[in-house]
């Protein structure tokens, strides 16, 4: 693992138990980082949601954070992974995601980008055991300036059969929207499988704009408004 703050705050949560994590659960400082990874690997129960929250300085000259971790997921249990990004950060986030058989591995992302913010994610899931099942969803809204990559590669080997991957990444253009770059990639040598993998960007649709502007809501209302719904879109 490779972390470098760059101004990026960091706090965690971790659930017991699964469902959604109260940010007020469990909260730590940036030095614990390694340890929400390592929770994520080796947490004895069968079942837990992980919660993890950056929060940017503001300042666009910063440094961006970086993280590079491998993650493990032991065989027989289920981990989720929920990363949530506030204005204004900065960070490159390279995961590759191991999964031993019958095992299950959610990972969400759910962030804005302010025309500061700068966000590279590089996620790769290996699967090579029967009955292991990946779903990547991420939801990212990118308002003027920002700038936004996201390379996945689903890679299910030939002892994989039965498994299932799935990679969903959407993005709206908030304003004059920000840069944006995907690079969805899918390898496949197991039968039986179910895998998918998509990545879109758009904006507000027009008859949305419409109805809301017709209710006195002006531009940027509308946005936020469909905003809001879009980052809980796809995600339990």
């Amino acid at each position: 693992m490779v972390w470098d703050s760059g101004g990026t705050t960091v706090k965690h949560s971790v659930c017991p138990g699964g469902g959604i994590c109260p940010k007020a659960y469990h909260e730590k400082g940036i030095e614990h980082w390694g340890g929400f990874w390592d929770a994520v690997d080796d947490y004895s129960r069968k079942e837990n949601c992980f919660v993890l929250e950056l929060g940017g300085n503001g300042r666009s000259g910063s440094e961006k954070a970086v993280l590079k971790r491998v993650v493990r997921v032991p065989a027989l249990s289920v981990r989720s992974v929920q990363i949530r990004a506030e204005e204004g950060f900065r960070a490159d986030i390279d995961l590759e995601i191991v999964l031993e058989r019958g095992s299950h591995f959610g990972l969400c992302v759910r962030a804005v980008l302010a025309n500061n913010s700068d966000l590279s994610i590089n996620v790769v899931s290996l699967q090579d055991g029967p009955g292991s099942h990946f779903l990547d969803l991420g939801r990212i809204g990118c308002r003027d300036g920002s700038v936004f990559e996201c390379n996945t590669h689903g890679a299910l080997g030939s002892g994989a059969d039965g498994s299932s991957c799935l990679y969903d990444t959407q993005v709206l253009q908030l304003g004059n929207g920000g840069m944006v770059k995907g690079k969805p990639e899918m390898d496949i040598g197991a039968k039986n499988v179910q895998a998918d993998h998509g990545f879109s960007v758009g904006v507000v649709p027009g008859e949305v704009r419409v109805y809301m502007e017709s209710r006195g809501l002006d531009r940027a209302a509308c946005e936020e408004v469909y905003l809001s719904g879009f980052l809980k879109s796809g995600i339990v």
